[in-house]
């Protein structure tokens, strides 16, 4: 048995916080001793079980506020630094393992065997092209300062990352860190708990659905545009909520698509609707591991998403799941892998499923 301690930013709702709840499960479930600390307990959208140990910290709250190339820890007064230590010091784990953005200014004060959980852009290495001169010189400034930021934090330390590309970024930009590849995985009893055990019941309502934020990098538009221009005649389904949504609903419009695409806001378990679907669309510019992708593909729902990272690849690499891989920002290509997987979806296999399983993930983060 091991002791794991998890520092946890916030239980807001996403898919960072769902997997560190699933992953703290399944290590308790096994005989480890593990226990969850929350730097922010407000807002708490992210189920747990009772019987989890959870710590709700609240950190200064000005510690939650603002990108990694900001100095957080100077936020949090001496007294407080210090009483979250000692928690640690009487906690005594083996193993801690902080993130998902945030947590991560605490490695100056972290000491012991420290992991921290990288999923996704958050640590802004990643740099957009295309970008008019002044533009370009101001995400310039923005990416050493987030660079600067990194090589205080990680060099030296080490550092779990949810894709291969995630990886290669630290390697090119932080200096002496060690970091590790662990694809997310999937609880399926929490996926399927809500959900009737006999699947043919179930009365497909939707052609596509999209669920995720609805903010930029997620690309909602372009998957109501997909739909749109799929030539598809049945309805859609916008699972999320997110500074897009009036810009959304207005597009729906223009398109002539009001009654046709249902905006059903945010959803504590999108399980439901993912199963009363033909297909998911994931049209992102940029992904982890992307947990909505392993739960529609293990609920037997193909998905259809642009191939933007190398998380979204490995997960609809086996079998014909690499049916629905689609070049990065092909439109056309979109809309008609959509229409094509819609009407003759492709095989979803056991073995396809199983290597999704969080099984196989726990067992690399018992080997940290």
């Amino acid at each position: 048995m091991k002791k794991y301690l998890f520092i946890q930013d916030h239980l807001y709702g996403g898919g960072a916080e769902q997997i560190c709840i699933d992953t703290a499960v399944a290590l308790k479930e096994k005989g480890h001793d593990v226990t969850v600390l929350l730097l922010d307990s407000n807002n708490i959208r992210t189920a747990y079980p009772e019987d989890l140990n959870l710590i709700k910290f609240d950190i200064a709250p000005a510690f939650m506020q603002g990108s990694i190339k900001k100095n957080k820890l100077k936020s949090v007064p001496l007294e407080q630094q210090a009483e979250l230590t000692q928690i640690i010091n009487d906690l005594a784990p083996d193993t801690v393992i902080a993130g998902h953005s945030h947590a991560f200014w605490l490695a100056p004060i972290l000491t012991g065997n420290v992991w921290f959980w990288v999923h996704g852009d958050s640590l802004g290495l990643v740099r957009k092209q295309n970008l008019g001169f002044f533009k370009y010189l101001e995400a310039l400034k923005k990416f050493m300062q987030c660079k600067k930021a990194c090589n205080y934090l990680f060099k030296g330390k080490q550092l779990i990352v949810v894709n291969q590309d995630i990886k290669n970024l630290i390697q090119q930009h932080i200096q002496e860190a060690t970091v590790k590849v662990i694809h997310n995985g999937i609880d399926v009893k929490r996926l399927k708990s809500n959900l009737p055990d006999d699947e043919s019941i179930m009365i497909k309502k939707w052609d596509a659905i999209f669920v995720g934020r609805l903010s930029e990098e997620k690309q909602p538009d372009v998957a109501i545009k997909a739909f749109a221009e799929s030539g598809l005649t049945g309805r859609m389904a916008i699972v999320g909520d997110g500074p897009l949504l009036d810009e959304l609903i207005h597009l729906a419009e223009t398109l002539g698509l009001t009654k046709r695409v249902d905006f059903l806001g945010w959803q504590d378990q999108p399980n439901r609707f993912i199963q009363q679907s033909h297909c998911l669309v994931l049209p992102s510019r940029t992904e982890g591991s992307p947990l909505i992708v392993a739960e529609s593909l293990i609920l037997n729902v193909p998905v259809v998403a642009f191939n933007c990272c190398e998380g979204v690849e490995h997960q609809l690499s086996s079998g014909e799941l690499a049916q629905g891989l689609v070049a990065l920002n092909d439109m056309q290509a979109l809309s008609q892998r959509l229409y094509q997987v819609v009407t003759h979806p492709y095989v979803i296999r056991e073995q396809d499923i199983q290597r999704l399983n969080i099984s196989e993930m726990v067992k690399a983060i018992e080997e940290l």
